[in-house]
C-alpha cells in the first residue's frame, strides 16, 4: 500500500499548508489597526488570494479529479460522505469569495466593513478546519478501505503528473510565491513534523 501512503501523505501535507495559511490570517486579525493601509491588510489579501489559488488549481483537482471519482458508487457511506464534503466545500468557497469582496472594499477605504471582514474570515477558518479534519480522518480512512493497490497506484501516478502550484517548494527549499505565500510561512509549515516539503507535496 505504498501508493496509498504517498497519496494520503500528499493530501495531508497540502492540508497542512492550508491550515498554516488560515492560522497566519487569524494572527493578522489580532494586529492593532490591521485594516489601515500600513497595517496587515495588503498581506492578508495576498494570503487570501494564495488560498483560493492553492485550493482551486492545486488541491481540489487532486481530490475531485482522481480520489473522489474512484470512491463514488463504492458504498452508501462513501457517497454520503462525498456529498457532505462537497456541500462543505461550497460553503467555505462562498465565504472566502465574500471575504475577498469585503477586503477589496476595506482596501478602497471603507474601513467600516473591517468588522465584517474579520467575522467572515473567522467563520471561514472554522468551517474549513472542520472540513479538513473530516477529510484527514473519515475520507482517507474510507478510501483505504474501499480502494485496492492498483487503484491507489493509478491515483498516485495521475497526481504525480499534475503541475505543482507556483508556491510549492522545490526539493524542500522554500521560495516566494507571487500570490503572497513567502518563505516564513513555508518554514512554519515545514516545522510541523516535516510536512509541507516539496518532495512530499509532489509525490517525489
Amino acid at each position: 500500500m505504498l501508493a496509498a501512503q504517498c497519496v494520503c501523505s500528499l493530501l495531508q501535507a497540502e492540508h497542512a499548508v492550508i491550515r498554516q495559511t488560515l492560522a497566519t490570517l487569524d494572527e493578522m486579525l489580532q494586529v492593532q489597526a490591521w485594516w489601515q493601509p500600513a497595517g496587515s491588510l495588503p498581506r492578508m489579501r495576498s494570503l487570501m488570494a494564495f488560498l483560493r489559488s492553492f485550493e482551486d488549481t492545486n488541491h481540489l483537482p487532486k481530490e475531485r479529479g482522481h480520489l473522489l471519482p474512484a470512491m463514488r458508487g463504492r458504498s452508501a457511506d462513501a457517497d454520503r460522505l462525498i456529498a457532505t464534503l462537497e456541500d462543505a466545500r461550497g460553503h467555505t468557497s462562498r465565504l472566502l469569495r465574500q471575504a475577498t469582496h469585503v477586503a477589496d472594499s476595506v482596501a478602497e477605504g471603507d474601513v467600516r466593513r473591517a468588522g465584517e471582514l474579520s467575522a467572515l474570515l473567522r467563520e471561514h477558518r472554522a468551517a474549513l478546519l472542520r472540513q479538513l479534519h473530516d477529510e484527514d480522518t473519515q475520507l482517507l480512512a474510507l478510501a483505504r478501505q474501499l480502494l485496492g493497490d492498483e487503484e491507489w497506484s493509478r491515483i498516485a501516478s495521475a497526481m504525480s503528473r499534475m503541475p505543482a502550484h507556483p508556491g510549492t517548494p522545490v526539493d524542500g527549499l522554500a521560495r516566494k510565491d507571487e500570490t503572497g505565500l513567502d518563505e516564513a510561512l513555508w518554514q512554519r509549515v515545514a516545522a510541523r513534523g516535516g510536512r509541507g516539503r516539496g518532495s512530499e507535496l509532489r509525490l517525489r
